[in-house]
């Protein structure tokens, strides 16, 4: 354990500093003791073992999935999706997973000359009960591809440490101009780019989370599109949860909003927030009925008038229905975000690795 909390300490000052690092410090805080309560601390150190292994042998990993919440993977450099920026609670992660077995996955992809099968028998041998790696698609692997060209010239250059704020980049994305950029090369997904405009990265998980999840089958996309043409960015009017649902146009796409929502509003531990989320996707109507009138119950405690409390949790138990894991999505976010960063700074190489990878498709075909 000290290991770990070392490691994290140490990661922390060089990654966060000023009037944030103290929330920070806390928030690591929490995460460790909860590592530490739940036996979770050989997971991570297992995780970052093998990773290590893979990195030495000229393979990147990239983590996905729900394990992209946790603080503690942002620092170990698993992830680059920093969840305090997007406040997504560890809870998602750590606590789900308190009696059952913790399980990180990874996208890979390498950078060597070796055949297919080789590389696939890598990863599995690499995969075991706490961590599982799987071939990254051919598109999501550009970014990596590249950066390690620029490497070449520019030995300085990190992938993880560009600005995530880049208006070129964003307006290859506000375009049509997205060939070569995962998850956005879809007629229908290009189409809506422009339309859409995302202009951070909670922009582009929600537009992904929609058109690629069951979000899209409930109709969601129209309203969206409607809010923003309209800048309705409300739930309800005067509606208590409207300020955390900024983001995302006032409606509620992830599983981690509704967490949040419960929490704040209803003082509903975030565990017992995601456990109503199971509930409802396993039918299980009567524990979910329960939570139901417990929240009511504690947002008319804390001054919501029960009329706006019953009509604000109708509108959750809808959408745990068909809500995403935030965590993944903002995951692919930043790679969608990477491609199209080095495809406006960096042109002549993003077409390059483009050229050869659509080549290797064609002979594959």
């Amino acid at each position: 354990m000290n290991q770990l909390r070392q490691l994290c300490q140490e990661r922390l000052t060089i990654m966060f500093n000023g009037k944030d690092r103290p929330f920070v410090a806390e928030r690591l805080r929490q995460e460790l003791d909860t590592v530490k309560t739940n036996g979770q601390i050989g997971a991570f150190e297992n995780a970052s073992e093998k990773v290590q292994q893979l990195k030495a042998q000229g393979v990147s990993c990239r983590l996905t999935g729900a394990g992209c919440c946790s603080l503690i993977s942002y620092l170990m450099n698993f992830s680059g999706v920093d969840p305090t920026e997007h406040g997504l609670p560890y809870e998602r992660f750590l606590q789900a997973n308190s009696t059952g077995t913790i399980k990180f996955r990874f996208d890979a992809n390498s950078h060597t000359n070796g055949s297919e099968e080789d590389f696939e028998a890598m990863l599995e041998e690499a995969s075991c009960d706490v961590v599982n790696f799987q071939q990254s698609t051919s598109l999501s692997a550009i970014p990596c591809l590249v950066a390690q060209e620029i490497r070449q010239t520019d030995s300085d250059f990190d992938l993880t440490s560009i600005p995530l704020n880049d208006a070129a980049a964003f307006e290859i994305l506000q375009s049509r101009d997205v060939e070569g950029i995962s998850q956005c090369e879809g007629d229908s997904i290009r189409s809506l780019l422009p339309v859409l405009k995302p202009s951070c990265l909670t922009d582009i998980a929600a537009i992904t989370g929609i058109q690629l999840g069951k979000i899209h089958e409930a109709g969601i996309l129209d309203e969206y599109i409607y809010r923003g043409s309209k800048r309705k960015g409300q739930l309800s009017e005067g509606c208590c949860a409207t300020e955390m649902l900024h983001e995302t146009r006032g409606l509620i796409l992830f599983q981690e909003q509704i967490m949040l929502i419960m929490n704040r509003v209803a003082d509903i531990p975030m565990t017992d927030a995601y456990s109503f989320i199971k509930a409802v996707a396993r039918r299980q109507w009567e524990q979910a009925t329960t939570t139901k009138d417990w929240f009511i119950v504690q947002a008319v405690g804390n001054g919501v008038n029960e009329p706006e409390a019953s009509r604000l949790f109708e509108r959750i138990w809808d959408a745990a229905t068909r809500a995403a894991c935030m965590s993944h999505h903002l995951a692919e976010a930043v790679s969608t975000y990477q491609a199209a960063f080095l495809k406006a700074h960096f042109p002549n190489e993003f077409s390059r690795k483009l050229q050869i990878i659509q080549r290797r498709g064609t002979k594959t075909a």
